[in-house]
């Protein structure tokens, strides 16, 4: 596991020695879990910060972390609309909230083609 998948928006301002990953962590607040320096982000060539579209970015980890725990992508194309994917993260839980949650949020959510998220 060399590359991080994140949204664009998270890191569109930085530069890799800004940002850390933090590998195992599920509370923000606790010391858990193992820090990896980044060297490159990549963020999609199409992304839209105002509309965000295409919100999705790569970052490079300088090095493999001791204990990585890969994820399973979904595979590409029209195959898949129905199924459930589970994804996780600190972001916002409301419009209204000024700061992430504390503990590492999921949620499991339908795929849905990509007609219809275009539609939305």
């Amino acid at each position: 596991m060399e590359w991080v998948l994140t949204a664009a928006h998270c890191v569109n301002w930085y530069m890799p020695a800004d940002l850390k990953i933090v590998i195992g962590q599920h509370n923000l607040s606790s010391n858990e879990g193992e820090e990896i320096a980044i060297d490159q982000i990549i963020i999609h060539e199409d992304y839209d910060s105002f509309e965000l579209d295409n919100d999705i970015a790569l970052l490079h980890l300088v090095q493999i972390p001791s204990n990585p725990v890969p994820i399973p992508l979904v595979k590409t194309g029209n195959d898949r609309p129905g199924k459930l994917a589970t994804v996780s993260g600190w972001g916002l839980l409301s419009e209204n909230y000024l700061l992430p949650p504390d503990q590492l949020q999921q949620v499991t959510v339908p795929i849905v083609s990509p007609a219809t998220c275009k539609y939305f």
